[in-house]
């Protein structure tokens, strides 16, 4: 999975922005967020996994909290 996200976009000086223009690029900018984050969830979650693994059996939310400040329930829904 690549962490590199490509965006294009022009900037338009202020004076010449229209809505409609404002309303596309922050559209824009939305759809970049939201794919980011949901690959940053996804990897977060792969990466809770392969620890979870090496962790073993008793002791993987002690490791959550003392090593990420995570919640038993904040690891859950990462994975």
């Amino acid at each position: 999975m690549s962490n590199i996200v490509e965006a294009e976009y022009q900037v338009i000086s202020e004076s010449s922005r229209s809505l409609p223009v404002i309303v596309a690029e922050i559209k824009t900018m939305e759809t970049t967020v939201y794919r980011v984050t949901l690959q940053g969830i996804i990897r977060i979650g792969e990466c809770l996994e392969e620890a979870k693994q090496q962790v073993g059996h008793g002791g993987w939310y002690d490791w959550c909290k003392d090593n990420l400040g995570y919640t038993q329930k904040q690891a859950q829904r990462f994975m």
